[in-house]
């Protein structure tokens, strides 16, 4: 059986809790730890990062900033991931470090193969479902993954309110993996939700 990948995103819970929360689960196969945090000051915010980064080396997930490359710049996060409205991959792959992981956000075929060959590493790809980490994210149709899926070669993590009960078959078929955060950082029993989607 084929595992799908875990692509985590933090969320906006107080971190003391993220974080006892990260140190039972990173173990159990996450593919990334996305920083996406929008409320701090950066200050706060650099303390958080290398708390997460201890962790993150620890069990060797790496951790990637979400938008910030000057924030990525300063510390020694593995990657950032890049929305629509963020920096062109084409000019951060310019200027970053040769081995940063650059992932990108892509709601058409036309914006994955763009993303693609201008050097990102993976996609995220949504969103399916509205969730409360993004309440106002504009949704994509099944039919719209299929092409993004048959238009790019690098990786595609479904992003978007996902939970291991509501992933159909056609979002199955056609992601590497998931990119989640509530619905493991604000579960009550997030080992078993990680364990759920591993067995899906």
């Amino acid at each position: 059986m084929n595992t799908k990948k875990i692509y985590l995103i933090t969320n906006s819970n107080p971190f003391d809790q993220q974080l006892k929360i990260l140190k039972k689960v990173l173990p159990l196969g996450i593919e990334y730890l996305q920083y996406r945090q929008k409320s701090l000051s950066w200050e706060q915010a650099l303390d958080e990062i290398h708390q997460l980064s201890i962790l993150c080396n620890l069990f060797e997930v790496p951790l990637i900033i979400n938008d910030r490359l000057d924030v990525v710049t300063i510390t020694d996060c593995q990657g950032i991931h890049l929305g629509e409205d963020d920096l062109p991959v084409k000019y951060v792959r310019r200027i970053a470090r040769p081995n940063l992981i650059i992932g990108a956000t892509a709601k058409t075929p036309e914006r994955a193969q763009l993303c693609e060959n201008a050097g990102a590493d993976y996609l995220g790809v949504g969103a399916f479902y509205q969730s409360s980490t993004k309440c106002n994210a504009k949704l994509i149709s099944h039919e719209t993954l299929k092409q993004i899926r048959a238009s790019v070669k690098i990786p595609i993590f479904g992003i978007g309110g996902l939970t291991p009960s509501n992933i159909t078959e056609d979002i199955y078929e056609h992601v590497d993996g998931f990119a989640v955060s509530d619905a493991i950082l604000s579960n009550a029993d997030p080992v078993t939700v990680v364990k759920n989607f591993k067995a899906l």
